[in-house]
């Protein structure tokens, strides 16, 4: 059996949340292909930095996923509202 590792488990749990978000858009859309792009970086992370993708999906929402008069935008904070504080809470 193998042993699964932390760091393993933390950017497991990145990419989900990502795609998560992804789930609120077309695929077609910019916004889904953009997402794409934060997962492949989430996947190409040194495992003692992985909790500073956080703040790569923050600043995208931030700039981009902010115009909450649109239901998948609303959706989208709060995914990510309970999303990092589940990390926080199973990784701090």
């Amino acid at each position: 059996m193998t042993k699964v590792h932390i760091d393993d488990l933390k950017r497991q749990f990145l990419i989900q949340t990502v795609i998560l978000l992804q789930g609120e858009f077309e695929k077609n859309t910019l916004y889904y292909k953009d997402l794409r792009k934060i997962i492949d970086t989430i996947c190409h992370t040194a495992p003692e930095i992985i909790t500073n993708r956080w703040n790569d999906i923050y600043n995208y929402c931030k700039d981009n996923i902010n115009d909450f008069e649109k239901t998948s935008h609303m959706n989208c904070l709060e995914i990510y509202k309970s999303r990092i504080t589940a990390y926080y809470d199973l990784y701090t």
